[in-house]
């Protein structure tokens, strides 16, 4: 950063200044970011990121990125003193060595410019490594002050380490635990699971084998799960507390699977339901496909008079059951 008072942009009033810069592509801004204390405030005073989401990653090649979450149109990234800016509308990667930057120093820079107003989404990804809790800590305390509103993790070693992830990072409203889809959970990583599960996440999405005692743990108003463990009984026993009152926190429940086709008689069995007219179109949220249009629905009741409608759905490889408590965001008919 030692080029600023030899930079002619430099040169240009403040006023002309910012024209030029509102004109830049966001990785171009980045880029003039570097230049000094002077290119780094004014960027920051742009405030480049506007009202984007911002998505910081540790990838499982031991890479730092972050892009805007809304749109990821665009991606800055660090790995071993290498700066990587990547314009995906443009289809244009900047790459440039930057030997006075480490990790801490980047990611420091990066939240400065950006200074999001919104929620971060941050992601962990220890598949191909061990956890380091250095990386954590540096993300952590470059992090301080924002509110991380959702926080992805993705391992194959122990869950202990994921627990400490978490701990990491309190107030997270959005958890998602992602392992191996074959990995069968040990005595060990059950009894580290249920540390996780009776905190009071907003949304909680779960690619593990989880059984049906985890899920009854659980006290949040979204669950998304993936689990090769959870049968047609274990579902209708899950239904059943929910219908007596025993989940009043829950307002919406998918269940999937891969390669398999779900046995609405055996869910359903001793729950008092009934079939929607055909001709009731209704959107019910899921995570794969956000909204999509479904026809008629099956109806239940909840405590207090409320409604929950349930949907099923068959792909190729993969087959979903939904429930969604009628009022709340997850679920919208018309």
């Amino acid at each position: 950063m030692d080029g600023a008072n030899s930079f002619p942009l430099l040169r240009l009033p403040d006023k002309n200044l910012k024209d030029v810069l509102r004109n830049m592509r966001t990785i171009e801004l980045v880029c003039f970011s570097m230049v000094s204390q002077k290119t780094k405030d004014f960027t920051r005073e742009l405030c480049i990121a506007g009202s984007s989401q911002l998505f910081i990653e540790l990838t499982d090649w031991n890479e730092y990125n972050i892009s805007n979450h809304d749109e990821l149109s665009w991606m800055c990234s660090y790995k071993n003193k290498e700066v990587f800016l990547r314009d995906k509308v443009e289809h244009e990667v900047i790459r440039f060595s930057a030997s006075w930057l480490d990790e801490r120093r980047w990611l420091n820079h990066m939240v400065y410019i950006f200074h999001p107003s919104k929620n971060c989404v941050v992601s962990l990804d220890f598949r191909n490594m061990e956890v380091d809790a250095s990386q954590v800590q540096i993300i952590k305390e470059c992090l301080k002050g924002l509110n991380i509103s959702q926080l992805d993790i993705y391992f194959t070693t122990e869950i202990k380490n994921a627990v400490t992830i978490i701990d990491t990072f309190p107030s997270v409203d959005e958890l998602f635990l992602g392992g191996e889809s074959n990995q069968q959970l040990g005595s060990t990583q059950s009894i580290a699971l249920y540390h996780v599960l009776p905190q009071n996440f907003r949304e909680l999405t779960l690619a593990v084998n989880v059984s049906l005692n985890d899920l009854l743990l659980t006290n949040c108003s979204f669950i998304n799960v993936h689990s090769r463990q959870l049968t047609e009984q274990d579902i209708n026993l899950f239904l059943k507390h929910w219908a007596v009152g025993l989940k009043p926190e829950l307002e919406f429940f998918r269940c999937e699977k891969d390669s398999h086709i779900f046995n609405k008689n055996a869910i359903l069995e001793g729950i008092a339901h009934e079939f929607a007219p055909i001709d009731r179109r209704f959107k019910v949220y899921d995570m794969r496909r956000r909204n999509r249009s479904q026809d008629g629905g099956i109806d239940i009741h909840l405590p207090q008079g409320i409604k929950a409608t349930i949907a099923f759905d068959y792909g190729d490889t993969m087959s979903e059951i939904c429930i969604a408590v009628h009022g709340t965001r997850y679920i919208n008919f018309g």
